[in-house]
């Protein structure tokens, strides 16, 4: 039985379209490699030390990998979020969270402020700590970093935010 040797006919413009995408698939490939070398992982001392030499480095990729497989979820949660039908209602939420800690942080620095001054703060009978209110400040600050960062998804910045505050205010 003769073999034969099938070659493919493409047309020149076939050909040169072929290499062109071949030629952006391996551009695309190249950068990937370069962006996934540059990841920086902080590895604490000790970590690896149980780890043979040869091994060390496919550690640190599949945790690069790891890493970038979380990032690829949070940014898909961020966007179904950010679509979602329920998104007025929870803006809506979180404005007025935002309003009613910053609220919550004036006072707490008014309270931190009288007890500088020498005034004695109690709730009920007992007397209230300068630690208690530093807590509840650094509390506020949290969680007010936290809803600016998720406002800022759905295009609201802080300027509007301490707009709408001020006018609470007033």
């Amino acid at each position: 039985m003769e073999e034969t040797k099938i070659t493919p006919s493409w047309k020149y413009e076939d050909y040169e379209e072929y290499l062109r995408l071949k030629n952006e698939q391996e551009a695309r490939v190249k950068e990937a490699k370069s962006d996934f070398n540059k990841l920086n992982v902080k590895i604490p001392e000790k970590v690896l030390d149980n780890v043979p030499n040869s091994k060390r480095e496919e550690v640190i990729n599949r945790v690069k990998m790891e890493l970038v497989s979380l990032e690829i979820e949070k940014a898909k949660e961020l966007l179904v979020k950010a679509n979602s039908p329920l998104r007025e209602k929870e803006i809506a939420t979180l404005r007025i969270n935002f309003a009613n800690f910053y609220r919550n942080l004036i006072w707490n620095r008014g309270r931190l402020e009288l007890l500088k001054a020498g005034t004695e703060l109690t709730e009920g009978n007992r007397k209230v700590e300068k630690h208690e209110i530093l807590f509840l400040i650094d509390k506020c600050r949290a969680e007010l970093d936290l809803m600016r960062k998720e406002l800022v998804l759905y295009g609201i910045g802080e300027r509007e935010l301490m707009e709408e505050i001020k006018s609470g205010f007033e």
